[in-house]
């Protein structure tokens, strides 16, 4: 005991915290990552045993992604619009035009 308290007041505790703060933060994230993966490998494996589920949830996707085609696709002036709103994302999300 005597030890531990001798290094404990030889040593500045909200030093040491804020030294250990990154690591913590690091292991709690990948933690955090794990479970939300475990529960959403659990939840994707439930809607595959489910007998038509699989194939609806393709329909609705080629069902979405036409609708997005032909209303952003198709005609030439909503194309620019879509590209320069694309390229406009991108450059916020990197900081640098494209």
């Amino acid at each position: 005991m005597g030890k531990v308290k001798a290094w404990l007041e030889q040593n500045d505790l909200a030093e040491l915290w804020t030294k250990a703060q990154l690591p913590l933060r690091v292991i709690g994230g990948l933690i955090v990552f794990a479970l939300v993966a475990k529960v959403y490998s659990g939840v994707l494996n439930t809607i595959d045993s489910l007998p038509l589920a699989p194939g609806l949830l393709e329909l609705a996707g080629l069902i979405w992604l036409m609708n997005f085609a032909l209303r952003n696709l198709i005609r030439s002036s909503d194309r620019d619009k879509f590209i320069t709103a694309t390229r406009s994302t991108w450059s916020r999300i990197t900081g640098r035009s494209s």
